[in-house]
């Protein structure tokens, strides 16, 4: 220890009577550690959780803090941008990235299940045909060869 270190800790202890320091200045924490590291694990854990469900969930337990707060504490601990990514056709060499793993995205489906078929059943001298909804692909299978009618019928109009 230098000199001046030893003279400063005898000067602490004359005026002081202890060694001890002295508390902070400054506002007291207004959660526990436990509870901060509770904010931290539900975030780590349900990525797409918000700070007002987070809030809602430390109520409960009768703990009131503040959604600024809790964004604090996800800021301190680099847990930004709380929102889930949109990521069609993840293939498995993506999800091997903690970004786009399956808790941290919201799968979707470009163009899927966006076509309809329907078969009018001609116009003959009786009138006009039904409307039929087809399923699946439409082939000789459908319509009678002898008639020409639509075998599996579900009329629409």
């Amino acid at each position: 220890m230098s000199v001046s270190t030893v003279q400063s800790l005898i000067d602490k202890w004359k005026i002081l009577g202890s060694l001890n320091t002295k508390p902070r200045s400054g506002r007291p924490r207004k959660i526990s550690a436990k509870t901060a590291k509770r904010i931290v694990w539900d975030a780590k854990k349900h990525p797409q959780v918000t700070s007002g469900e987070i809030q809602a969930a430390l109520e409960k337990d009768g703990v009131v803090v503040a959604m600024s707060t809790i964004r604090w504490y996800f800021n301190t601990n680099e847990l930004h941008g709380r929102v889930a990514r949109k990521k069609p056709l993840l293939r498995q060499c993506h999800k091997k990235k903690p970004a786009y793993s399956e808790q941290n995205t919201i799968p979707t489906m470009k163009y899927a299940g966006g076509s309809l078929m329907f078969w009018e059943g001609g116009a003959t001298s009786k009138g006009i045909g039904n409307l039929v909804k087809i399923d699946g692909k439409m082939n000789a299978a459908c319509v009678d060869s002898s008639s020409g009618i639509f075998i599996t019928e579900e009329t629409i109009l």
